[in-house]
C-alpha cells in the first residue's frame, strides 16, 4: 500500500525539509496553512498528517481537530517548538493526536513514528469492512462494565458514589494495589491523578500499555505540566486529560467514550494499541499475576519504551 503523508507547516524551509527527508518513502504532500491541508484531506487519502502547532489563522490543535472529523482513520500527529499545555490538551482531548513530537526532532525516530502510524493507518483499513462496530463488552455480555479509579480516599469516596449505580466500580490509593486490581479483574477503564504517594503515573501507565492495550486510561488532575502531558500521550498513550475542575458530566461522558472506544475491537484506539505492543514490546510479555512485583513489571516497560525506535 502506498502511503500519504501530508506536512504542514507555515514555514517553507521546514517543510521543504521534511519533504526531502521523506520523498521516496512516502507519497508527500505539503501545505503552508490549515485550509489547505484541509483542502487536501477532502480530495486525499492521507495516511499521516504531521502539523505544526503554531501557524497563523488555524492551529495545528485546531487542524488536528477538523482533520479527525473529515477522515477519522487518518493518523494525527503533532509538530512544535513549544511546550503549549493548552495545546497538548486540546491536541489529545479533541484531536485525539497520536503523537507529539518536539522541535528539533530526530529524523529518524519522526520515521519509524511514521511507519508505525502507517501500519495502524493500513490496519484500521483492512478492517474497515468487517460489520459491527458495537462495543465488544455489549457484544460479550450485558453485565455492567469495570472502572477503576486511583486517587485520594476522599476523592475516591466520591468517584464511587457517582459511578457504583451504572458501573462495576474497584478504587486503590496507589500504584501496587491498582496493578493488583487491573491484574485480578476486567476492568475496561480507569482514572488516575498525575502524583500519587509521590509517585508520578507516567511508568505505571506505560506497563499498562503492554499488559492490558484495551484498558482506556483518563487523567483527572490538578496539575498543569506540559512535559509530563507530552509523556503521557507518547509513554502512557492516556485517552484523555481532564484538568479539575470539571464537571460531573464531563466525566460521565468521557467515561462512557473510553468504553465505547477501547471495547470496539475495531475503533482506532484499539487497533493502534495493539500493534504498538507487538512493535514495542514484541508481544512477548512474561507471566504476570496480581503477586507480580510493580517495580519488576516498571523496569521491564521502561526499558523496552527506551529502546524503542520511535517517539
Amino acid at each position: 500500500m502506498q502511503h500519504t503523508i501530508l506536512f504542514v507547516d507555515d514555514e517553507k524551509p521546514i517543510l521543504n525539509s521534511l519533504a526531502f527527508a521523506f520523498e521516496g518513502l512516502y507519497d508527500v504532500l505539503t501545505a503552508q496553512s490549515g485550509a489547505e491541508a484541509l483542502n487536501f484531506i477532502r480530495t486525499r487519502n492521507v495516511s499521516v498528517i504531521v502539523s505544526d502547532q503554531r501557524m497563523p489563522g488555524m492551529s495545528g490543535a485546531e487542524l488536528l481537530s477538523e482533520v479527525k472529523k473529515i477522515s477519522s482513520m487518518t493518523m494525527r500527529i503533532l509538530l512544535t517548538g513549544y511546550a503549549d499545555l493548552e495545546a497538548i490538551m486540546t491536541s489529545l482531548n479533541v484531536g485525539s493526536v497520536f503523537r507529539f513530537v518536539n522541535k528539533p526532532w530526530d529524523s529518524e525516530k519522526l520515521k519509524a513514528t511514521i511507519q508505525l502510524a502507517c501500519q495502524i493507518y493500513e490496519q484500521m483499513n483492512n478492517l474497515s469492512g468487517q460489520a459491527s462496530h458495537e462495543p465488544a463488552f455489549v457484544l460479550a455480555s450485558r453485565q455492567k462494565p469495570a472502572l477503576l479509579f486511583i486517587d485520594t480516599p476522599n476523592n475516591l469516596s466520591a468517584l464511587r458514589s457517582l459511578f457504583e449505580t451504572d458501573y462495576v466500580v474497584h478504587s486503590a490509593e496507589s500504584f501496587e494495589i491498582a496493578m493488583n486490581v487491573v491484574l485480578s479483574n476486567d476492568v475496561m477503564a480507569l482514572t488516575t491523578e498525575a502524583v500519587l504517594n509521590g509517585e508520578e503515573c507516567v511508568s505505571f501507565l506505560a506497563a499498562l500499555r503492554d499488559i492490558k492495550p484495551n484498558l482506556a486510561t483518563i487523567l483527572l488532575t490538578g496539575s498543569k505540566d506540559a512535559s509530563l502531558a507530552i509523556r503521557l500521550i507518547n509513554e502512557g498513550r492516556i485517552f484523555r486529560y481532564l484538568v479539575k475542575p470539571f464537571t460531573r458530566q464531563i466525566l460521565k461522558d468521557t467515561l462512557r467514550e473510553a468504553i465505547e472506544q477501547y471495547g470496539n475491537p475495531l475503533s482506532t484506539e484499539t487497533v493502534a494499541r495493539h500493534i504498538e505492543r507487538k512493535h514495542i514490546f514484541n508481544g512477548d510479555s512474561p507471566q504476570i499475576h496480581a503477586t507480580t512485583n510493580l517495580n519488576d513489571i516498571i523496569r521491564r516497560v521502561n526499558a523496552k519504551l527506551a529502546s524503542s525506535a520511535n517517539y
